[in-house]
C-alpha cells in the first residue's frame, strides 16, 4: 500500500481492516507524520502524535487513526515546500530597509518575498541607497 492510499484510509475509513494489508516496509512513522503536519486542521493531534513517532508503522497507524477525525473524503494539502534562500546582500538590504521604515514582524514576512524580487531587479538603486551591506555601516 502506498502512501497515498494509507492517508486517505487515515482519513475516510470507519473500520481498521486496512491495516491488515500494509506491510512495515510501504512507508514509515516519520513520512505519514510530514504529510499529517500539512493539514491544519489537525496541526493539535498531529503535535500530540509526533513524540509517537518512532513506533512501529502499524501502531503508529492505529494510534494516528483514532485520533484523526473521520471525513467522507482526505483532505487535499499539497507538501511543504523548501523556503528559498535569499543571497547575502538580499539579506543586509532586507534588515536595512526593515529598520529604516520600523515594519513589524509579521507584516515584514508578509513582504518578504515581494520585497527580496525588487532588490533582485534594482540592485543598483538599493546599493546607492543603502551601501553594499558588507561594511556594517548604518545609514
Amino acid at each position: 500500500m502506498n502512501i497515498f492510499k494509507i492517508m486517505n484510509c487515515l482519513y475516510t475509513k470507519q473500520d481498521t481492516k486496512w491495516m491488515k494489508e500494509v506491510n512495515d516496509t510501504d512507508s514509515s512513522p516519520y513520512v505519514i507524520q510530514r504529510w499529517l503536519v500539512t493539514n491544519k486542521d489537525i496541526q493539535m493531534q498531529v503535535r500530540w502524535l509526533d513524540k509517537y513517532a518512532t513506533l512501529p508503522l502499524k501502531m503508529y497507524l492505529s494510534l494516528a487513526w483514532s485520533t484523526i477525525p473521520k471525513s467522507t473524503t482526505a483532505p487535499s494539502v499539497s507538501y511543504i515546500k523548501k523556503i528559498k534562500e535569499t543571497s547575502l546582500y538580499s539579506q543586509a538590504f532586507l534588515k536595512r530597509f526593515r529598520q529604516k521604515f520600523e515594519i513589524a514582524d509579521n507584516d515584514f514576512d508578509a513582504i518578504k518575498p515581494i520585497l527580496d524580487k525588487e532588490i533582485y531587479n534594482c540592485s543598483g538603486k538599493m546599493y546607492s541607497y543603502f551601501g553594499d551591506g558588507t561594511r556594517g555601516e548604518e545609514t
